[in-house]
C-alpha cells in the first residue's frame, strides 16, 4: 500500500525526535508571540502595581499558569484550524507542509489539538484558588471561544465572528483577567492593553484573510472580509492601526520618549497597508508582506510595552 510519501516499505519510520519536531512545528511556534506578549505585558503591569503597593504581592504561580494557558490554548487552536482546513479543503499549502513533516493524519491532528486544549484548561483551572468564580466564568468563555473557533456546526472563523473571537481572547481576556488574578482588581490600564493587543493581533488574521479572500469565498468560508469585501478589509486593517496608535499614545502619557513607539507602530501599519493591501494579482506576496508587517508590529509592542511600564 502507498500513501502520499510513496511506498511505505521504502520509507523508514521517523524516530521519536523527528515526530516530536514535526508536531512542534505543526503547532506553529512562530505565532506564539501573539498569545505570550499580552500576558507578559500585563504581568509587567501587575508587577509594577504590586511593587508600588497598589495591590498585594506579585504571585508567581498564577503568572506561570496564565502564560501556559495562553500559549497552549493557541497551539491547540492552530492544530484545530489545520484540522478544519483538511475538512474544508482550505489552505492546501499548509496541508502540504504538514504532510511533508509527517503530520498527515486528520484524526491525529484532532487528538493533538484536544490534548493541548485540555492541558491548557488544567493550567487555567489551577488559577481558580486565586480568582474564584470570576476566573471560572472567564475561563469557560475563553475556552469555549478557543474550541469553537474552527470546529463545531458553526465555526466562529467561518461565520464572520473570527475577528471578534481574536479580539476577545488575545486582547481583552488575556490582559484583563491576567491582571485580575494578580490583584483581584479590574484595571483601566489592563483594558487599554487589551484593546491594543486585540486589534494588533487581529490584524494578523486580517492580513491572512485578505490574501485568502478568493479561496475562502470559493469554499464557502465566510470570513469578515468575504462577507463585507476587500475594501472593508483594507479599512479595518488601517483603522485598527490608528486606534492602536491613539490608545498606546494615551497609555504612554507621561512616559517620555516611549510614546515614540506608538508612532513607530502606526508607521508599520501604514507601510504594510501600502505594500501589501494596495497590491493586486499577487496574493502570495500580499500574504507574505501583510503577515510579516502585522507580526512585526505585535513583536515591537511586546518588546517595548513591558519596558515602558517597568522603566
Amino acid at each position: 500500500m502507498t500513501d502520499l510519501h510513496g511506498d511505505l516499505g521504502a520509507v523508514p519510520a521517523p524516530n521519536f525526535l523527528a515526530r516530536a519536531r514535526a508536531w512542534f512545528f505543526a503547532a506553529r511556534p512562530d505565532s506564539f508571540v501573539a498569545s505570550s506578549m499580552p500576558v507578559l505585558s500585563t504581568l509587567a503591569l501587575a508587577w509594577r502595581d504590586c511593587d508600588h503597593g497598589r495591590s498585594g504581592s506579585f504571585l508567581i504561580a498564577p503568572a506561570i499558569c496564565c502564560l501556559f494557558f495562553a500559549v497552549l490554548g493557541q497551539a491547540a487552536a492552530n492544530l484545530m484550524n489545520d484540522y478544519s482546513d483538511y475538512r474544508t479543503g482550505a489552505n492546501p499549502s499548509i496541508r502540504e507542509t504538514n504532510e511533508k513533516i509527517g503530520v498527515v493524519n486528520r484524526r491525529s491532528l484532532l487528538f493533538a489539538a484536544l490534548l493541548l486544549f485540555f492541558i491548557a484548561v488544567a493550567f487555567g483551572a489551577a488559577t481558580i484558588p486565586y480568582g474564584g468564580t470570576t476566573i471560572i466564568f472567564a475561563g469557560l468563555i475563553l475556552g469555549a471561544i478557543c474550541l469553537l473557533y474552527s470546529v463545531g456546526p458553526f465555526p466562529l472563523s467561518e461565520i464572520g465572528l473570527g475577528d471578534l473571537a481574536v479580539f476577545v481572547t488575545f486582547g481583552l481576556g488575556a490582559t484583563v483577567f491576567t491582571y485580575y488574578l494578580q490583584t483581584s482588581l479590574f484595571s483601566v490600564d489592563a483594558l487599554a492593553l487589551g484593546v491594543v493587543y486585540g486589534l494588533a493581533i487581529n490584524n494578523i488574521l486580517v492580513a491572512n484573510n485578505f490574501a485568502d479572500y478568493e479561496e475562502d469565498r470559493s469554499i464557502g468560508k465566510k470570513t469578515t472580509i468575504v462577507l463585507l469585501g476587500k475594501r472593508f478589509g483594507r479599512a479595518l486593517y488601517l483603522a485598527s492601526g490608528i486606534v492602536v496608535t491613539i490608545v498606546l499614545g494615551a497609555f504612554y502619557t507621561s512616559r517620555g520618549l516611549w510614546g515614540f513607539f506608538s508612532i513607530l507602530s502606526l508607521a508599520l501599519y501604514v507601510a504594510s497597508f501600502a505594500r501589501a493591501y494596495a497590491t493586486t494579482g499577487r496574493p502570495d506576496y500580499t500574504k507574505k508582506v501583510g503577515l510579516a508587517q502585522a507580526g512585526m508590529s505585535v513583536a515591537i509592542l511586546g518588546a517595548t510595552i513591558p519596558l515602558a511600564i517597568l522603566f
